[in-house]
Parts: C-alpha cells; structure tokens; sequence
C-alpha cells in the first residue's frame, strides 16, 4: 500500500485554478500597493523633511518602516 503525503491532486488543481483569477491578482497588487503607500508615509514623515539625515533619522525610519510593514500585513491578515 502506498501511502500519500500532502493534499492531494484535486485541491493542488484548484489551489492553482484560484491563484490564476484576476481577482486574485488584483487583490495582490491592492496589498503590495498599500505597503508602499505605508512605506512612502513613513519616508516622507521621517527622513524627507531633513536635507542630510544621520544615521539615527535612518534608524528610526527603519524602525517605522518594520511597523508600517507588519502593521499593514496585520490589518490586512485580520
């Protein structure tokens, strides 16, 4: 008897029957464009308004950069 790991065929073909919709790409594009909205709100609240940021802008733009992304990512998920 040989036994099987995973899913199976049937849902492995619906799995890619669904990625393939538009609706899905639309819904992939809607999140990677408000991660960069959050990114850009971040960039432009931080480190835009100095003419030569330090090192510590940086890092702290970085810092809201970490929570914009998983803040976003969160709201989104939940």
């Amino acid at each position: 008897m040989v036994r099987r790991w995973g899913l199976g065929p049937v849902f492995a073909f619906e799995w890619f029957r669904a990625t393939c919709r538009w609706q899905m790409y639309a819904l992939r594009s809607l999140f990677v464009a408000l991660l960069l909205i959050a990114l850009g709100f971040v960039w432009r609240s931080e480190v835009a308004s100095q003419r030569s940021p330090t090192m510590q802008t940086l890092a702290n733009a970085g810092e809201y950069f970490f929570y914009a992304l998983v803040g976003t990512q969160l709201a989104l998920t939940l």
